[in-house]
């Protein structure tokens, strides 16, 4: 995927139409094979997911998103599919981190740019359906000292 910092896709306009994000730079946009990310800030790689998603789901652009701005089903049914891959690559994250970023993405997901189709817990269920994340043993440091606490507590215990 080609990534075009500091620039809009071509067709920015009819998105900026249907959409309330005239002046926004914090999103970003797929068409085609070309990722545009007009704020010129780095993607982390969970949104690259995402977005690379939609590149998949777009064997034609220019149709692709005629009908994503015009019919909020395809649209829902498209995200949903691109938010799944966008939990699904968050397996190496800390447990909160990634309860923290699910909460975001599903904000996203049941928000007004998507058409308010569902609500943000049903945004969450949606996404996290059948998708089993194993931990990996990361952990934050505060993850680490909670342990490290309980354990020194269950040893005090028994003594």
């Amino acid at each position: 995927m080609q990534i075009i910092y500091g620039e809009y896709p071509p067709n920015y306009k009819a998105i900026a139409k249907t959409f309330k994000i005239k002046g926004r730079t914090n999103i970003v946009f797929t068409y085609g094979d070309s990722l545009y990310v007009p704020s010129g800030e780095p993607v982390d790689k969970y949104l690259l997911r995402h977005e690379e998603t939609h590149a998949k789901q777009q064997t034609d652009p220019v149709e692709w998103w005629d009908r994503y701005l015009v019919d909020p089903g395809f649209r829902f049914t498209q995200e949903l599919e691109a938010y799944r891959e966008q939990y699904r690559g968050m397996g190496d994250l800390p447990l909160a981190t990634r309860i923290s970023y699910l909460d975001h993405i599903a904000t996203d997901l049941a928000g007004e740019m998507y058409g308010n189709l569902v609500t943000k817990d049903e945004a969450k269920a949606e996404i996290t359906k059948d998708i089993i994340l194993k931990h990996t043993g990361t952990s934050s440091k505060k993850d680490r000292k909670i342990k490290k606490m309980k354990r020194q507590n269950r040893k005090k215990a028994r003594r």
